[in-house]
């Protein structure tokens, strides 16, 4: 695999994913913030434990929020590179198809484990910390 050929696959796909992040990470925030306004006890909440509360609310959508956001951003990132016809370049050159895929692989790895961090810590931090600032 080329290193250039490597960042030509990272940045293409680096806007759409850091895009398709923000986009899945404020559906899930707007998804907290209603469970939360929904909630019967959220007139007693005191306001200052709003915001840890809507985090700890959001917390457990990460590990949703991860891959889709990575899915989303791999594939506009690859359909500009296929529409711009630097896909076609790449292989007229002598480029294996394994040099297009590593870096999407290499991403899809690291998506993965923040996934399990994600799941694994923050989703029972999450639920840990709803039940703890409702129970007070």
């Amino acid at each position: 695999m080329t290193p250039r050929l490597a960042r030509l696959v990272l940045s293409a796909t680096a806007g759409p994913l850091i895009v398709a992040t923000a986009a899945i990470a404020g559906l899930a925030a707007l998804v907290a913030a209603t469970e939360l306004a929904l909630h019967p006890l959220t007139p007693s909440i005191p306001r200052e434990h709003l915001a840890p509360l809507a985090a700890a609310l959001a917390a457990p959508l990460l590990g949703t929020t991860l891959p889709l956001a990575l899915l989303a951003g791999l594939v506009a990132g690859l359909a500009r590179l296929e529409a711009d016809g630097e896909v076609d370049a790449a292989r007229a050159l002598g480029a294996r198809p394994w040099a297009l895929v590593a870096p999407t692989v290499m991403l899809g790895v690291l998506a993965g484990g923040l996934t399990w961090v994600a799941s694994a810590h923050g989703e029972p931090w999450g639920r840990h910390r709803v039940r703890h600032t409702l129970a007070d």
